[in-house]
C-alpha cells in the first residue's frame, strides 16, 4: 500500500512539472506588462495637440551651400494616447532631411507623416508645410577688390593726390552665383567738399540684402591725401605738347604779308 501512495506522488509530481515551465516568473511579468501597455495605448483617453518640430539638415557637402530661406520649424498636429503625448514633450522629436550627394539646383522635400519618427500610438493628423524647397548652390570664396567712391571738390587752391583704403580687398565666402555677379565692393558716399588738410574717414560699404547677409556691417577706413596746388612758375609752365602750337601760330603771326 506504501509503494502505490509514493508511485501515485511520483506521477502527479512528474505531470505538474512537465506542464508547468521553469520561467513561469517571467512569463507571468511579460504577460502583466504587456496587459499594462496595451491599458496606456488602447485604454487610455485619445488627446489631439500641436507640436513644433525642428528641421534638422543633415551631411550637406562642404562645397555646397543653402541659398534660400526655408521653413525651420514643422507645425504638426498628432493625436494619440495623453500618456504618450506628454512623454513626447521631453523627447528631441526632428525632421531631418538628408543631403549627402546634393547637387546645384532645387529641390522639393516633402514631408510626409512617415518622415517624422514618432513612437508607435500616435498618428500624425496634419503638417505644414507639407512642402520644403532647397536651393543649393556651390559654396566658393573670392577677394573683392574696396573702391572709394568720391564726391565734391576740395578748397580752392587745394587737391586730392592720393587716395588708401584699408582694407583694400575684402575676403567672402558664399554661393557662386551671388558672388560672381560682383568685381568690386564700393563704399558710401565720401563728400571731401573744402577739404583743404588730409584726413581719415570711416565709411560703410553699399551692400544688397544679400551681401549684407554674407558680410554683416562692414567698414573701411579711407585715407584722403590732400594738399595745395603746386603754384611754382614750373608746374605754371605749359607742358611742351601744348606749347608747340602756340609757338607756331606766333611764327605764323610774325611772317611778312605779301
Amino acid at each position: 500500500m506504501e509503494k502505490l501512495v509514493e508511485q501515485i506522488k511520483k506521477l502527479a509530481t512528474t505531470e505538474l512539472t512537465d506542464y508547468w515551465p521553469k520561467d513561469w516568473v517571467l512569463r507571468l511579468l511579460a504577460l502583466f506588462f504587456a496587459i499594462l501597455l496595451w491599458y496606456f495605448v488602447v485604454g487610455e483617453d485619445k488627446v489631439d495637440t500641436h507640436l513644433l518640430v525642428p528641421v534638422e539638415i543633415v551631411n550637406l557637402p562642404r562645397d555646397m551651400v543653402i541659398v534660400n530661406q526655408y521653413k525651420q520649424q514643422l507645425e504638426v498636429t498628432i493625436a494619440g494616447p495623453r500618456g504618450l503625448i506628454d512623454g513626447l514633450r521631453r523627447q528631441n522629436i526632428t525632421r531631418s532631411i538628408n543631403l549627402a550627394g546634393a547637387q546645384p539646383g532645387t529641390m522639393a522635400i516633402r514631408n510626409d507623416p512617415e518622415s517624422l519618427p514618432f513612437p508607435r500610438g500616435i498618428e500624425v493628423l496634419r503638417v505644414q508645410p507639407a512642402n520644403i524647397t532647397l536651393v543649393i548652390d556651390h559654396l566658393m570664396a573670392r577677394d573683392l577688390p574696396v573702391e572709394a567712391n568720391i564726391t565734391g571738390q576740395p578748397a580752392p587752391d587745394y587737391e586730392l593726390v592720393n587716395v588708401q583704403l584699408e582694407p583694400e580687398t575684402i575676403s567672402i565666402r558664399g554661393p557662386a552665383n551671388q558672388l560672381q555677379r560682383f568685381d568690386y565692393l564700393q563704399t558710401t558716399s565720401i563728400d571731401i567738399s573744402g577739404l583743404d588738410s588730409t584726413t581719415i574717414r570711416q565709411v560703410s560699404l553699399v551692400l544688397d540684402e544679400e551681401m549684407l547677409e554674407l558680410l554683416g556691417e562692414t567698414m573701411v577706413n579711407v585715407l584722403l591725401v590732400i594738399r595745395e596746388k603746386d603754384r611754382s612758375p614750373e608746374a605754371l609752365e605749359l607742358p611742351e605738347v601744348l606749347r608747340q602750337p602756340k609757338d607756331n601760330a606766333e611764327r605764323n603771326n610774325q611772317e611778312p604779308q605779301p
